[in-house]
């Protein structure tokens, strides 16, 4: 156990440590990364020019001292936010005049107005614009004190070159120019500087220097086009707007992809436009664009973007990841966990098991503005759904049968005086026959229909929750013989519109075996049925908030003690999180299933193995199986994890593949096996699968994982002590 005198000597250090990454943030915000590592290469990149950097630097720690003397959120502090504003505006200030004492006050007020400006618009964002600020307060700082200093004789602007010719003509020139212009986005018009900065943003992502690259191309293109000068494009003060334009659209704060790609390109192309047009309005102010171009074409297109009322592509990215492979990682987890989560989705509002004798776009009479719409019937084993000839409604199996709420909501119609027809006879005078319609949210409704006379059990008013009994199957309306009616739609009136919709947590049987469905569309043939859920697998599997569990792992870097907790983030994101760094996976429990969305941390771990061996457990009172696509890269090497995340926009290089069942034992143990299984072009030719064991007991919880490839044990763990008792 460290020692009070040891943990007080370590302190100093810490903050030390914890200062740097701070000052590194700062300079890795500028192609909005938060990536120590690409900060390091970035703050390099400042120092071609020695005395430059020392200004940019001095900016970054004198900004961030500001905003935490005026009080400024920590937060902000510590993402870099007050730093990057800073240190732009320095290393702008330091390249338009002599170093001297007059500049000395002017960059310091400068820097001052600086915090102020971001802190400002940073709140006025927030609350009212719901874009991001990006380098906006550097750009409006750095004017009014370039403005400003037209007007004080003490400034002296500066003369001397502060390019670096260092390896000038020793690569072509095409490579040369989009190197100076990677550097210009720090003031650095030398060749050294853009390696650093390439550099620097490879390593934060190779799908914002490829990308980067390619606007470079793309905007000095269209700028040629158009008849612009080659010589603005040679002093690279344009070219770095295209870059950060293109990253911004297309990867950071959208989920890559072609489609995000080919916006952020011809984002760059309208950037060359708004760079031309900047520079003539502003030439009598005399004050540069800076980073103006970049500013007003990025937030144009985000706000465009924002303002659509669909879903279409590119996917906008409310609370950009680390990376954009990370965006698309985390697209991709929470699109698989949820299931196209952008439909409305309800349960299914019968018991038993069913067949969908008509899904979304049937045969009959699922068409046009209806074609959103499930018809549900119960038929025997050979595939009859009726008994003794099936001469009266009461012959079929689904007569009677009770109908339940399919979520929350408030019943708004509720007709139920309609006579049953007799089988093979439709009432066209009363289409929907008996019908309960419920409104749970916005526009958004739900319609059961065909129901049986007399059977409705609620009242337009009535508060219903889900799997509440509202009605009885029966044969009203346009129905030739008992079923079910189904639909999501967009108003109060039986017969409205449908919505597509999904169904949550339903199983798909096939012969005595059930597959699990977290969210879907049922189509026509199959057999389903609402899941049954065991409370017991429930409250096993319930990792509640504040828990800790004690686990002895062995693998193959050795034996030791992990200890598992629950945490909560502020929006209310729950994780499990391995003491020590050894990762954390977010998770979700809704009443159905244990879901775990994402898995942040290194590979290999046994936090690892439980997020690849448990990605959901469905709280199933009786065996099933399910699939999952998972995240390739946790069992891929370094090399061809890096190759995956660079093509996975645009091609799935590999693809893992897990098979799960869930089982039962009789002394209370549940048990998920998963199987899982690499493909593709970075798949190894000769990996085996891997399967992962997991058991779980109440109250324990997860009680034993082990993973293992073809007998060889890969990783081991046993539950030596735990408390999960602390739920708040």
């Amino acid at each position: 156990m460290e020692t009070a005198e040891a943990f007080a000597a370590s302190a100093p250090l810490s903050k030390i440590i914890c200062y740097v990454e701070k000052v590194l943030q700062g300079y890795a915000q500028i192609y909005f990364s938060r990536n120590p590592a690409a900060g390091l290469f970035f703050l390099a990149a400042t120092f071609a020019v020695p005395l430059q950097g020392a200004v940019g630097l001095a900016g970054v720690v004198a900004s961030n001292l500001m905003a935490g003397a005026l009080g400024f959120s920590k937060e902000h502090i510590r993402e870099g936010y007050f730093a990057f504003n800073g240190l732009l505006t320095a290393l702008a200030l330091g390249l338009t005049y002599r170093f001297g004492a007059a500049f000395a006050v002017m960059l310091a007020v400068s820097l001052f107005l600086g915090v102020l400006v971001a802190a400002a618009v940073r709140s006025l964002s927030e609350r009212y614009l719901r874009v991001p600020v990006l380098s906006f307060p550097f750009v409006l700082t750095a004017w009014i004190a370039i403005a400003a200093g037209q007007k004080f004789h003490g400034l002296i602007y500066a003369t001397d070159s502060f390019e670096v010719s260092v390896l000038v003509g020793v690569f072509p020139s095409w490579l040369e120019f989009a190197l100076r212009s990677l550097g210009a986005a720090f003031f650095q018009l030398g060749v050294p500087s853009g390696l650093l900065v390439a550099l620097g943003l490879f390593i934060f992502s190779r799908h914002a220097f490829a990308i980067s690259l390619a606007a470079l191309f793309i905007g000095s293109l269209a700028y040629r086009w158009l008849g612009g000068s080659a010589s603005d494009l040679s002093g690279s003060w344009i070219g770095f707007n295209f870059a950060l334009t293109a990253v911004a659209v297309g990867g950071v704060f959208t989920v890559p992809g072609p489609v995000s790609w080919a916006l952020g390109l011809a984002a760059s192309a309208l950037c060359a436009v708004v760079a031309a047009g900047a520079t003539i309005l502003l030439a009598p102010l005399g004050v540069p664009v800076l980073a103006f171009p970049f500013l007003f074409t990025t937030q144009l297109f985000l706000f465009a973007l924002n303002s659509r009322t669909g879903r279409g592509r590119p996917v906008m990215v409310t609370a950009p990841c680390e990376t954009p492979e990370e965006n698309l990682k985390r697209w991709r987890n929470e699109r698989q966990a949820f299931a196209a989560g952008e439909f409305p989705a309800f349960s299914l509002p019968v018991a038993g098991q069913w067949t969908v004798t008509q899904g979304h776009n049937g045969e009959a009479t699922h068409r046009g503005l209806w074609a959103c719409a499930w018809d549900f019937e119960v038929l025997d084993d050979g595939g009859s759904p009726f008994r003794n000839g099936g001469g009266s409604a009461a012959d079929y199996l689904a007569w009677n049968m009770p109908v339940f709420a399919p979520a929350d909501g408030r019943v708004v119609r509720a007709v139920g005086h309609i006579g049953d027809n007799p089988p093979g006879h439709v009432s066209h005078e009363h289409n929907w026959g008996n019908t309960v319609v419920i409104w749970h949210y916005g526009s958004i409704y739900t319609a059961l229909s065909h129901l049986a006379r007399n059977s409705i059990t609620v009242n337009p008013g009535d508060e219903v929750r889900k799997g509440a009994l509202i009605a009885r199957v029966g044969n009203s309306g346009r129905s030739p013989r008992p079923h079910l009616h189904l639909q999501a739609q967009y108003g109060p009136e039986p017969g409205s519109p449908a919505a597509d919709a999904r169904l949550l947590h339903y199983c798909v049987w096939n012969g005595r075996e059930a597959a699990h469905r977290l969210m879907g569309n049922p189509v026509r043939g199959d057999r389903v049925s609402a899941l049954e859920v065991s409370d017991i697998l429930a409250r096993a599997a319930a990792f509640p908030l504040g828990g800790r569990w004690d686990y002895d792992v062995r693998d193959r870097t050795g034996r030791r003690t992990e200890r598992w907790r629950t945490e909560i983030d502020f929006p209310g994101n729950r994780f499990l999180a391995s003491a020590g760094g050894r990762g954390r996976t977010r998770f979700i429990t809704d009443g159905g299933a244990l879901t775990q969305i994402e898995y942040t941390g290194p590979r290999g771990t046994a936090m690892a193995w439980f997020f690849l061996g448990v990605p959901r457990l469905p709280f199933s009172g009786h065996g099933v199986v399910w699939e999952e696509d998972l995240p390739a890269e946790l069992l891929l090497g370094s090399a061809a994890g890096a190759v995956l995340g660079f093509t996975g926009p645009f091609y799935p290089a590999a693809r893992l593949r897990a098979e799960s069942r869930l089982s039962h034992e009789a002394d209370g143990t549940f048990i998920v096996t998963t199987a899982l299984t690499l493909s593709g072009p970075l798949a190894p030719r000769k990996g085996r699968p891997a399967t992962v064991t997991a058991r779980f007991r109440h109250p324990q919880g997860l009680v034993s994982l082990k993973a293992e490839r073809g007998g060889d044990i890969l990783m081991e763990m046993n539950l030596t002590g735990y408390d999960n008792e602390m739920e708040l």
